[in-house]
């Protein structure tokens, strides 16, 4: 395989794609959709899909690129808890909440890796162990 197949960009790329497509097929089969004006249909789903490029795509890279493990469990934590919520009926929309408060999702996800990447840090200069590499 091609070096530059295996790099964090382009499997990150890769893996948001497939996250976001994979994502949102199954929200659409579950009744998911769009009416109304063609502009804020063509806006609601650019936003609804690059929401869930995001959410795929930079926990992926942050797994790569520097071992950062919390954010990609993180997502798909979220994911399973809005699966578990659309079957169970505990909430009114959760598939239609996942894609209008991504970027709340995001930040939340963003914020649990950013004290992994800290106590890594700090456990890397106190013990010489840890700290954060690359896996690809």
């Amino acid at each position: 395989m091609s070096p530059r197949l295996r790099s964090p960009e382009t499997v990150t790329a890769v893996g948001g794609a497939v996250y976001a497509a994979a994502v949102f097929a199954w929200l659409s089969t579950e009744g998911v959709y769009y009416s109304g004006d063609p502009a804020a249909v063509a806006f609601g789903v650019g936003y609804g899909l690059g929401g869930l490029f995001l959410l795929g795509a930079v926990p992926l890279y942050l797994l790569t690129r520097f071992s950062v493990v919390t954010p990609a469990a993180t997502t798909l934590w979220l994911l399973a808890g809005t699966v578990h919520e659309h079957y169970a009926g505990t909430h009114l929309h959760p598939l239609e909440s996942y894609l209008t408060v991504w970027p709340l999702l995001f930040v939340a996800t963003l914020a649990v890796g950013g004290v992994e990447v800290v106590t890594r840090l700090v456990v890397d200069r106190v013990l010489d162990r840890g700290g954060v590499r690359s896996l690809l």
